[in-house]
């Protein structure tokens, strides 16, 4: 039973909200690429960079703004935050149309003052969805949270989708200003309905300061709570993303197929419209398969389809054929079980008085998500082609699945899982570690163009032997920097990373070594021998790599105890060599090749301070030493 009575005609208020804030959203970031490029005038291979830039940097400014405001929800009503949030909302969406003009009056520019209005429609959005779900949650228990929660993500699917799919039809006839003038008109709706519509039941937060200890007891010593955290990081952005880079994509392909970039907006929208629909079908269907197989399971699953309907977007030649129907109906299907079980998880795992605070910060891991994926996504889709943005957050939804996997024994059908023990964070450095190899993955797969039609085998085998090498060496220069960060900051926990890190070290050489002697060489021993000679500075790096390879064998605690604690540390001493070997490998490469010189510079630099801070500590322990025995 909930503990709480809440009438009706509250929950269809909330809903009625809820639909509201998502078509603001919505219809803002979907009409950005037409605005930008048909009234701005914006063209050229840049403007996948500049649409991603404008959508980062609303994002960015609005995550303290996110975290602060769920941290203020808990102490006042959260109610009326969300009535300032719609103000705000409602003068950016109407400032937006008439940036141009506004643009030439104050001096900004039209970019410029387009890029200020989207910063206060996500700033006032950015207080009022957030604030609604965490009501919806506080008017909900474990038991009926799925069903309730599938209803509201199908409310804000309804509006944020399928009204969406509908309104971006009107631009392609010439109603671009009419779409635009709508959110600010919804955003004065919604101030109107809010009032006396929505009660308040939560307990306050009685402390004054910012709870910083119980958030990182609940997130530390949580698993689950984890996941959710990395399912938002991974999640958020999907249907952000989707609407940038589809849009995109139709458009950069709009030319050769004959059409205008009018229709190619209306295709987008269709296609978007299809993928809400399926959306508003499946929520439902989730919020039963949450509640009967647990909340773990259905984020594994939900990763899965999204992953599968991501990555076949990859690998889709003419985004103008039905084939893409099915990677669209698979994202579908995906993103409405992405939503619910991520967000019905981290509601069952925190406190009442706490519940603003931790879910401000759940969102802001969600929008740090759309940062990342958005920025990467546009600087792939300039350089690599509009293939490869899908293909990167395909293959970080299979991560996530895979980490779920393994986390579906804590999948206990109780709030808190009976045997709870401290993990610490990880669960969430291991995913993270992994997200560097998840574009040079999906080349591996189409090496050289295998599949017709993919924009990944474009690029150069040579260039993911040096990304990959690059990240070995990023791994072996932050495995040395843990010490002096533990020391200098008295956070002795860091020393739970120190292997985890010097493997990732080892498994970015191997996949160096690896892309070097079968793809680059084919296994010919005979060649390779002679590259050796040509190009010196593979020696070096060959070393470095046996040197290493010895290291990650020997890292176990069972060869730290047959080889004594003395002899094992005085080993793991010629990590230090490894690193300058590396350092040579890649000064020599970069001084053959003519490129990246300043980058050799910078991380010789960085070994030279890490290695100086070691022999400085090593000769202070000799001093003080010497000091005693006299």
């Amino acid at each position: 039973m909930n503990e709480y009575v809440i009438e009706h005609w509250r929950w269809n208020a909330l809903y009625l909200l809820l639909a509201t804030s998502s078509v603001i959203m919505t219809l803002t970031v979907g009409m950005q690429p037409f605005f930008l490029s048909e009234i701005i005038g914006l063209s050229g291979r840049e403007i996948g960079s500049i649409n991603a830039t404008i959508q980062v940097a609303a994002e960015t400014i609005g995550l303290v703004l996110v975290v602060y405001l769920g941290y203020i929800s808990d102490r006042i009503h959260r109610t009326q935050i969300i009535y300032y949030g719609f103000a705000v909302a409602m003068m950016g969406a109407a400032m937006a149309p008439f940036s141009v003009q506004l643009g030439a009056i104050t001096g900004m520019g039209s970019l410029g003052f387009y890029l200020l209005s989207r910063v206060l429609i996500f700033l006032g959005m950015g207080a009022v969805w957030p604030l609604l779900i965490t009501l919806a949650g506080d008017y909900t228990n474990f038991h009926d949270r799925p069903h309730i929660m599938s209803k509201v993500f199908f409310m804000m699917t309804f509006g944020g989708a399928v009204i969406y799919g509908i309104l971006m039809q009107i631009p392609a006839h010439g109603g671009a200003y009419v779409v635009m003038a709508l959110p600010a008109i919804l955003a004065f709706a919604g101030m109107k309905t809010l009032k006396g519509k929505l009660k308040e039941v939560a307990p306050l937060l009685v402390v004054r300061k910012y709870p910083w200890d119980r958030v990182k007891a609940v997130f530390s010593d949580e698993p689950r709570m984890q996941l959710t955290f990395i399912s938002a990081f991974f999640s958020r952005s999907d249907m952000v993303f989707i609407g940038i880079f589809l849009m995109l994509w139709l458009f950069s392909e709009a030319d050769s197929v004959g059409l205008d970039r009018g229709a190619a907006v209306s295709q987008a929208a269709l296609l978007l419209g299809v993928i809400g629909v399926v959306m508003l079908v499946a929520l439902p269907i989730w919020g039963g398969f949450i509640k009967h197989f647990g909340r773990v399971t259905g984020i594994a699953a939900g990763m899965a389809f999204s992953a599968a309907g991501f990555l076949l977007f990859g690998i889709t030649v003419d985004p103008f054929s039905a084939a893409i129907l099915i990677p669209a109906i698979l994202v579908g299907v995906g993103q409405a079980g992405c939503l619910v079980a991520p967000q019905v998880l981290a509601l069952d795992l925190t406190p009442k008085d706490l519940r603003g605070t931790l879910l401000g910060m759940f969102y802001m891991m969600g929008g740090i998500g759309v940062i990342f994926f958005v920025q990467s996504g546009g600087i792939l889709f300039d350089t690599v082609g509009p293939h490869a943005p899908f293909v990167l957050i395909g293959i970080g939804n299979v991560l996530v699945m895979t980490y779920a996997l393994s986390l579906r024994p804590t999948d206990t059908g109780h709030e808190v899982s009976p045997q709870r023990k401290r993990v610490g964070f990880k669960p969430v450095v291991f995913v993270i570690c992994l997200m560097p190899v998840m574009v040079p993955l999906i080349w591996f797969l189409d090496n050289g163009g295998v599949i017709s039609g993919s924009a990944l085998g474009g690029l150069p085998l040579g260039y993911w032997n040096r990304y990959l090498g690059d990240w070995a060496l990023n791994f072996l220069i932050i495995s040395l920097s843990l010490r002096p960060l533990r020391e200098l900051s008295k956070a002795a926990y860091l020393a739970r990373y120190n292997r985890m890190v010097g493997l990732y070290a080892f498994f970015y050489a191997v996949l160096h070594v690896v892309t070097y002697i079968w793809l680059e060489w084919d296994l010919s021993w005979g060649h390779m021998w002679d590259d050796f000679f040509r190009r010196y500075f593979i020696i070096f790096g060959l070393f470095a790599f046996v040197m290493l390879t010895v290291l990650a064998i020997t890292s176990t605690k069972d060869f730290t105890k047959h080889l004594g604690g003395k002899t094992w540390k005085l080993l793991h001493r010629s990590i230090y060599a490894v690193n300058v070997l590396v350092i040579i490998h890649f000064i020599i490469s970069a001084a053959i090749a003519d490129s990246s010189l300043m980058r050799a510079l910078i991380y010789t630099i960085l070994v030279a301070v890490l290695l100086g801070y070691r022999v400085r500590q090593f000769l202070q322990t000799r001093s003080r030493v010497s000091s005693v025995k006299v």
